[in-house]
């Protein structure tokens, strides 16, 4: 009588283990599906992450939209054209910033439309600035906007836009494959233009 006790002691503490070993293998594989559904998460993430950030980078023709950085005016951007010359530009030559073009200094000249997309008035050249940046140094010129494209000066209405060209000058333009032309430079709001170097 006591062996059988016995063995039915045994039998139903068998039992007990088995069902607990298998709550256990189940919980382990939930918590594996979970890590694995985290990683997942995290990497489309990040995915969409490095999707928008290259969605930044534009081409000439095309139109970019941002905001100031600093009093968040909407507004559209549009490269119409890039074009590096040592020709004069709207009356002014390369000698008249005291640089001397048998040397390697060149002009760059970006035609752009600038439109305000906002409902509030602003004056461009007070809220944004536009660098045009060497694509290997990341270093990059200011353009001379006390002589070209006047117009920035001006207060811009709610839907009106205008356009005018953007010089620099530099000698080391034709060292680069690439430049960029970038607004709200180092900002959450940048955007830039993809401008290829022609080879003389």
């Amino acid at each position: 009588m006591m062996k059988r006790i016995s063995i039915t002691i045994l039998l139903i503490m068998g039992l007990f283990l088995t069902a607990c070993s298998s709550n256990n293998d189940g919980e382990q594989k939930e918590d594996a599906n979970n890590e694995q559904g985290a990683a997942t998460t995290e990497k489309e993430k990040s995915d969409d992450s490095s999707d928008s950030n290259e969605g930044n980078v534009y081409q000439i023709g095309e139109t970019a939209q941002t905001k100031t950085s600093s009093l968040d005016y909407p507004y559209e951007v549009t490269v119409n054209s890039f074009e590096i010359t040592d020709e004069d530009v709207e009356g002014r030559s390369l000698e008249s910033y005291n640089l001397n073009p048998e040397e390697g200094p060149r002009f760059a000249v970006v035609n752009v439309t600038i439109k305000n997309t906002g409902d509030k008035p602003f004056t461009p050249n007070q809220q944004m600035a536009a660098d045009l940046v060497y694509g290997e140094s990341n270093g990059g010129e200011q353009d001379r906007d006390n002589d070209f494209f006047l117009e920035r000066n001006d207060e811009l209405l709610p839907g009106n836009e205008i356009t005018g060209n953007l010089v620099f000058t530099s000698r080391y333009f034709l060292d680069e494959n690439t430049l960029y032309l970038v607004y709200e430079r180092m900002a959450n709001e940048e955007i830039k233009f993809e401008l290829p170097v022609p080879k003389e």
